[in-house]
Order: structure tokens, then C-alpha cells, then sequence
């Protein structure tokens, strides 16, 4: 596995894989910075992002673009509800070094049944709900051990 680390214009560094996507996956998880998870205290936050809604060619970008900054407010408002929770500050502890896996569903109603399972579960999640239009869009949860909620998301794939 050929990794490179890239320095961001906001000082945030980044780790990227060959194959790029290889290292992502959890199923991979064995040979690439997701499974030693040596930064971030050993934890992952999981997005689960739809990619069910239609655009035309010419709102793409911008959908895109819209999908990636109710992501992030999804990542935000989570880590916010669980500030005080000892992963979420573990995780908090290495900024340079935090581990997120982005995933893609096909339906509306696999994000709300995620949703529900997870509820039932007690495990601490955010479903982003977009405003005005008032529909789901994303949800996140809060820093976890990998085991403790990969078989919740282990269906899903990479959003690419």
C-alpha cells in the first residue's frame, strides 16, 4: 500500500492510499491507516450520505456541493451532542489524525431505518434533516470503536 500524506491550506493533514478508495473500506481494513487506527484514539466516525436524489446535469456541482456541507453539519452537530462523551474527546485529542468513513444509501428509507436500528441500539447518531425542504440528507455517529458499530454500516458502500 503506497500512502502520502498531504498538508491542506487549513493545516489539517491528510492521509491518502493507493488505491485511494482500498483504504477507505473496512472490509480492507487490515492493510491500510483505517485499520491500525493508530491517530484519533483508535476511533471512527461513520456519514452516511444519500445518493438517491436526482439532479440535473447542470445542479450537480451544486447538489454536490450541498450534500458535502450537510455532511459536515451532520459531523458538527454530533460531535457537539456528545462533546462530553470520553471518545468523542479522545477522538478530539489528535485533529491531525481523526478518522471519518463516508457512505453512501440508495433510499430515504434505509437512512430512517439506520436511524431507527441505531435509536434501539442507544448508539448516539444525528440525522441531518435539510431545511426548508425538511427531508434527510445525511446522518452521523459520534466516534466509536469500529467494532461496536460496524455491523450497523458494514451494507452500505463508499460515497463516491
Amino acid at each position: 500500500m503506497i500512502c502520502y500524506r498531504l498538508r491542506l491550506l487549513s493545516n489539517l493533514n491528510v492521509k491518502l492510499c493507493y488505491p485511494l478508495f482500498r483504504c477507505l473500506v473496512p472490509k480492507f481494513s487490515s492493510d491500510c491507516a483505517i485499520g491500525d487506527m493508530s491517530g484519533g484514539g483508535g476511533l471512527v466516525q461513520y456519514l452516511v450520505i444519500r445518493s438517491d436524489l436526482k439532479w440535473s446535469k447542470g445542479e450537480l456541482i451544486d447538489m454536490k456541493r450541498a450534500l458535502v456541507a450537510q455532511a459536515c453539519h451532520a459531523s458538527t452537530a454530533i460531535i457537539h451532542l456528545t462533546y462530553s462523551h470520553t471518545d468523542t474527546q479522545t477522538y478530539l485529542e489528535d485533529l491531525d489524525n481523526m478518522h471519518k468513513v463516508v457512505l453512501k444509501c440508495e433510499l430515504l428509507s434505509d437512512l430512517t431505518s439506520l436511524s431507527e436500528l441505531l435509536k434501539e441500539k442507544e448508539i448516539d447518531h444525528k440525522l441531518w434533516i435539510e431545511q426548508p425542504e425538511n427531508y434527510a440528507t445525511c446522518l452521523a455517529i459520534r466516534p466509536m470503536r469500529k467494532e461496536e458499530v460496524f455491523e450497523y454500516v458494514k451494507d452500505f458502500k463508499l460515497f463516491r
